[in-house]
């Protein structure tokens, strides 16, 4: 697990934070398939959320 590219991400949200990744994927139109906004929760990092453009 150490090796996986999951752990960077969970790094980088933990650097950052979860509003400028939420925030960026508004920016960017990214929402849930339903096409509701995605939550802003630490597994956003993980692509855990169906999505829809």
């Amino acid at each position: 697990m150490a090796l996986s590219v999951n752990t960077y991400f969970i790094e980088m949200v933990a650097d950052i934070g979860l509003c400028p990744v939420t925030k960026m994927s508004e920016k960017l139109h990214i929402k849930q398939g339903t096409g509701k906004k995605l939550p802003q929760v630490p597994s956003i990092a993980l692509g855990t959320e169906s999505v829809s453009r």
